[in-house]
């Protein structure tokens, strides 16, 4: 799902919260009062307002890209269990063909499992490595935007992934080579799962990060060539000492974006 239609769902959410009447409240005595007001100040309202509105654009993205990644994984699963129970039917197709055939001992069907688990590992962190490249390619583009980006975190992930991928190895050749126990090696291959499993969540955060830094910057930067024009066309000495300040405001809440990198 684009960007755009990220910002589309959430403004509609924004737009249909705010517009609301304010509710009364019927006592179980039948008195009617209304709901206390906030008690905010004009301004310290509409700052709470577009406050909100921003925690919702940003919620909005995270949760569309939860369930892209959901439904990814949901197409992957289901695409793997019909290609199971296609195989299944050959499998019964030819058993009944040819007689029952040998069941697979534990130990080989371990094995077998075990081995399955380390390539889908290895295959898992080659995904992770292109993402981790693209959202590191987007993140730089973002960052030209503000000042001050570090990369950081980017070389951290390099860094995971490249250890993973030497460990992932590493257990390949150990399991071949007979060294370790079949208990040894599960054990072994359940760390690697569980540390694969924990880097994706964090790369998957990473492209969380960088769809809220661009909606931000992008947000922050149409305000402030909004005040820029009001500024052009301001003949008012007072107004205008009021939008130089405005637009120095927004000026430093973009810079103050880069604490989310």
């Amino acid at each position: 799902m684009s960007q755009t239609l990220y910002l589309k769902d959430a403004k509609g959410s924004v737009t249909s919260g705010f517009k609301k009447k304010q509710h009364k409240i019927i006592s179980p005595k039948g008195s009617i009062s209304v709901i206390p007001k906030s008690g905010l100040s004009i301004p310290q309202g509409l700052d709470a307002i577009h406050r909100l509105q921003k925690r919702i654009l940003a919620l909005q993205t995270e949760k569309e890209f939860a369930r892209n990644t959901y439904e990814s994984g949901m197409a992957k699963y289901w695409e793997l269990d019909n290609e199971i129970q296609e195989i299944h039917r050959q499998l019964c197709g030819l058993e009944d063909e040819f007689g029952e055939g040998k069941a697979i001992a534990d130990d080989e069907a371990r094995i077998l499992m075990e081995v399955t688990a380390l390539k889908s590992c290895r295959d898992t962190l080659a995904q992770l490595e292109e993402k981790q490249e693209r959202s590191a390619m987007e993140a730089q583009i973002e960052h030209k935007r503000v000042k001050g980006a570090s990369d950081n975190d980017d070389n951290q992930k390099r860094k995971e992934i490249e250890y993973l991928k030497e460990n992932i190895t590493k257990q390949f050749e150990v399991f071949f080579s007979g060294t370790l126990s079949v208990t040894e090696m599960a054990e072994k291959i359940d760390e690697l799962l569980n540390n694969v499993i924990n880097l994706k969540s964090t790369v998957t955060s990473q492209s969380i990060l960088v769809q809220r830094l661009r909606i931000e910057i992008d947000e922050l930067q149409a305000q402030i060539e909004v005040l820029e024009d009001e500024k052009a066309i301001s003949i008012d000495g007072k107004n205008d000492v009021t939008l130089k300040k405005k637009i120095r405001e927004m000026e430093e809440k973009l810079n103050e974006i880069q604490d989310l990198s």
